[in-house]
C-alpha cells in the first residue's frame, strides 16, 4: 500500500469560516466584558438620618457589652405595649447569652434583661412581648435557638422597674 503524502488543509466553505470567526469574536467579547465588569463598583453610603428617640437622653453613659444591651432592652420592653414575655434562659456567663444572640442576629424580638441569681448579676434572655400569658405561651421562638428547655411565660414587670 502506498503512503499518502500529508495533505495541506484547505479551507472549508465560507459559512464555516464565518461561523468560526463569529464564535471567536463572541468569546473575545465575553472576556473583554468580564474584565470591564470585574472592577470594583463604588458603593454610596446613605446619609445619616436624625431620628428623635422616644426616651429622653440619659445623662449617665450607657455601659457597653451585655450590660449595655440589657439597659437598652429594658427600655425597649418598657416602651412596648405587651405585659408578658417568653423567658428562654437565665445565664450568668456572657457566652451563653451570646450564643442565643448569634443564632438570630438582628432579631428585635430577642431581649436581654438583667436578672440576679444568688447575688450574682445575670441575664434573662426572653422572646417577644405579648398582651397576655396565653399569647406568650402560644408563641414559638425560632428553632435556630436550639433551646434545651421549653420557654416559660413571664410577666415583664418582673424584669422592668
Amino acid at each position: 500500500m502506498a503512503k499518502r503524502e500529508a495533505e495541506e488543509p484547505t479551507p472549508r466553505d465560507g459559512k464555516a469560516l464565518l461561523s468560526a470567526g463569529g464564535l471567536l469574536l463572541a468569546v473575545g467579547a465575553v472576556f473583554v466584558l468580564g474584565a470591564v465588569l470585574h472592577r470594583e463598583v463604588p458603593v454610596r453610603t446613605p446619609e445619616p438620618v436624625d431620628v428623635p428617640s422616644a426616651a429622653p437622653a440619659s445623662p449617665e453613659p450607657v455601659p457597653s457589652g451585655l450590660p449595655g444591651r440589657a439597659a437598652r432592652d429594658v427600655r425597649r420592653a418598657a416602651a412596648g405595649s405587651g405585659a408578658w414575655t417568653l423567658q428562654l434562659v437565665v445565664a450568668c456567663q456572657e457566652e451563653g447569652v451570646q450564643r442565643l444572640l448569634d443564632a438570630v442576629p438582628g432579631d428585635d424580638r430577642l431581649y436581654v434583661l438583667p436578672r440576679e441569681v444568688d447575688g450574682r448579676s445575670c441575664w434573662a434572655v426572653t422572646w417577644g412581648t405579648f398582651a397576655s400569658e396565653a399569647e406568650a405561651t402560644a408563641s414559638a421562638p425560632p428553632p435556630s435557638l436550639r433551646l434545651s428547655e421549653a420557654p416559660r411565660p413571664r410577666a415583664l414587670a418582673s424584669f422592668v422597674p
